[in-house]
């Protein structure tokens, strides 16, 4: 804390980047977990229990790791052997769980990764799972080379409901209607409306390669693509029309985004260039990497928010695992015009050391910085209320 200081005194002013609606204390502080050395070079796949934020499965290089303590102990699964690339964990079973390998196929496990059986074509290239929340037994499996596959009996048996000759990054279901789905691969954006059996290009896909898709899930005509293209794409009528909503961003191609179940005008993105966040669906976008260091910033590749705890989020890094926990905001809270004020930095200050307290917005001046003189102020007065 004390180089913070000495960059404090010796700025002549600091300006801070914030969206409107977003204060300064709503901004989110990581910390790193362990760094997992034992699970080996690369972390390719996360999951979080949807009954407890603090259990954690990875998927790796050396196969699955499983964590209890929020990621701060890890210790090894029963599938060692292969690469993982996909978890899954089913919404109605915390011990059931999902793992897509490179090389080997699927395997399940019943007893939260004690161990784990084959299941499926052993050929699988599996990059992808998701279940069917309002039907666990209903899964898909994208893959490499082979198209999307479907399960209607929990993965004991798969069939292929859409060929293809390339990477299928993701699928996703529609939460109001379980037979509508999106798919996003090296084309684009596909959609079905009848649970797999027929696919039709969505409208407007000028996003190209589409690497995560997300339904909003108050409105389902509204989903957001991170796309290869660059940057984030969304669309508010099913996908007819899409737009770009890069204000903010630093417009790389991005490779993952989350949305908050809870509110979903609350998203986040990772980017080669740190992690963002947006409080109005996409409009604006502001960094959040309060606690990473050069390195974590430019290695971060997905982010995970807890089924159970909306407030906890977890992020992949080329280093290991990040963790935060989210100031709630409540809409209507704080109406921010982008400048900041005296209590928002002390606030910020806060929540740095640990002791947020609630934001605060004031009136502000028409300078969109905060002098020296206030910065002085600030740390002087840091104690104070």
């Amino acid at each position: 804390m004390k180089r913070m200081f000495v960059a404090i005194f010796f700025s002549i002013t600091i300006y801070f980047s914030l969206s409107p609606g977003e204060c300064v204390a709503d901004l989110i502080s990581w910390h790193a977990t362990n760094t997992i050395p034992t699970i080996g070079d690369q972390i390719y796949s996360l999951a979080v229990s949807p009954t407890a934020p603090q259990i954690l499965y990875a998927g790796s290089n050396k196969g699955v790791y499983k964590s209890v303590t929020g990621g701060s102990s890890w210790s090894a699964s029963g599938l060692q052997q292969w690469l993982v690339l996909a978890l899954a964990i089913s919404p109605s079973n915390p011990q059931l769980i999902y793992a897509g390998t490179w090389g080997s196929g699927l395997y399940i496990s019943t007893d939260g990764g004690v161990s784990w059986n084959p299941a499926g074509d052993p050929n699988f290239l599996v990059i992808t799972l998701t279940i069917d929340k309002s039907n666990p037994q209903v899964i898909y499996a994208g893959t490499m080379d082979m198209g999307v596959f479907k399960s209607i009996n929990g993965g004991t048996t798969w069939s292929l409901v859409r060929p293809g000759s390339s990477f299928t990054f993701f699928v996703t279901i529609d939460p109001a209607d379980s037979q509508h789905l999106y798919v996003g691969d090296w084309s684009g954006v596909v959609e079905s409306v009848d649970g797999g059996r027929n696919w039709n290009p969505v409208a407007g896909g000028s996003i190209g390669t589409a690497f995560q898709l997300m339904i909003d899930p108050t409105d389902t005509r509204v989903v957001y693509a991170a796309s290869l293209k660059g940057g984030v794409f969304k669309t508010i009528d099913g996908g007819a029309r899409w737009s770009s909503i890069n204000n903010g961003l630093p417009g790389l191609a991005t490779n993952d985004l989350a949305i908050d179940p809870s509110n979903p005008q609350l998203l986040y993105l990772p980017t080669p260039k740190g992690a963002f966040r947006s409080v109005n669906g996409g409009n604006n976008w502001s960094a959040i990497d309060y606690g990473l260091d050069s390195s974590s910033i430019a290695s971060i590749y997905l982010i995970v928010i807890a089924p159970s705890d909306h407030q906890t989020l977890y992020a992949l890094t080329d280093s290991g695992l990040l963790a935060a926990v989210v100031s709630p905001i409540t809409p209507g809270d704080c109406i921010s015009d982008g400048v900041v004020t005296i209590s928002e930095v002390r606030n910020a200050m806060n929540m740095m050391l640990g002791l947020l307290k609630p934001a605060t917005c004031v009136d502000r001046d028409a300078t969109n910085s905060v002098s020296l003189s206030e910065l002085q102020l600030v740390v002087s007065s840091f104690s104070g209320p």
